[in-house]
């Protein structure tokens, strides 16, 4: 019940492009206190975001109603869409890619993002092992599926998959140290020496 939560929320959210989520929070934290200007101010942007957007939309409908082939833009629809948390019409949208350019590695990844999303890890997983068929060298793929092995408490696999990424050049240190997704191989001797011997 803190306006000043919900506003710093939103901020949050807007800065991630999940704009419909971000402009429920300025909209409650308003509705908690009305004279709120920084909220009022962030509401605003957010509005005038959210046009910018659906005019996105409605030109890339239309640059495909011209050219029905063309993965990009079904790619940069389920991007629109996944701003938006349409989480289903995101799905659509990158399997659409898809069906015009199967080994279109961005796709690919989004859509095993999507999946794990709505708890459908066998999915996920499905679509990591297809990019790291496509390019074996590809460092957030084998990241990514170790964090999915670790959402399912499958602490072996995780842990066999993200030596495969730090054997492959992964390096982001901090966000190893802070990811939810591997909260389940923490108790791990391999993930416990990572973070002494290289996250420092």
């Amino acid at each position: 019940d803190d306006p000043e939560i919900h506003n710093n929320l939103g901020v949050a959210l807007l800065h991630k492009k999940r704009i419909r989520e971000a402009l429920f929070h300025f909209q409650k934290s308003l509705e908690m206190n009305p004279d709120y200007i920084e909220a009022r101010n962030n509401l605003e942007n957010a509005l005038a975001e959210q046009k910018d957007m659906d005019r996105a939309v409605k030109r890339i409908q239309e640059k495909l109603k011209k050219t029905p082939e063309n993965a990009d833009l079904y790619y940069d629809l389920g991007n629109l869409n996944r701003a938006y948390g349409e989480v289903d019409k995101a799905i659509v949208q990158y399997q659409n890619a898809l069906s015009v350019k199967p080994e279109f590695v961005p796709a690919l990844k989004r859509l095993s993002i999507m999946y794990a999303m709505k708890g459908r890890y066998d999915k996920a997983l499905s679509l990591l092992k297809k990019i790291t068929e496509i390019d074996p060298e590809n460092v957030d793929a084998c990241y990514y599926t170790a964090c999915m092995y670790a959402r399912q408490n499958k602490v072996e696999n995780s842990v066999d998959w993200l030596k495969k990424a730090v054997e492959k050049g992964y390096k982001d240190w901090e966000s190893l140290k802070t990811d939810s997704n591997l909260e389940n191989i923490r108790g791990s001797s391999y993930y416990k020496s990572l973070i002494n011997v290289r996250g420092q």
